[in-house]
């Protein structure tokens, strides 16, 4: 079983707005994420900072210090 969290992304013309709702336990499904994401996951769940996530961006060029966690072409952020 692995952690998770489950987020409410609001769209507003070209900004995504992010909201935390609750916590979740994950039975993961062999073959549905790969090691890259799992890896950033477990990181970004150890820094504690999953109720701080404000936004989803949808591109690539948000500072690092602003991602809670990032993967190609998106990321969850705090601001």
């Amino acid at each position: 079983m692995q952690r998770g969290a489950v987020f409410r992304i609001t769209r507003h013309g070209d900004e995504y707005a992010a909201e935390r709702i609750s916590a979740v336990a994950i039975f993961p499904c062999e073959g549905m994420r790969d090691d890259a994401s799992e890896a950033a996951l477990n990181a970004a769940f150890e820094t504690g900072r999953v109720r701080e996530v404000r936004r989803l961006y949808r591109r690539d060029d948000v500072p690092e210090e602003d991602c809670w966690v990032r993967r190609p072409g998106w990321c969850l952020a705090y601001r």
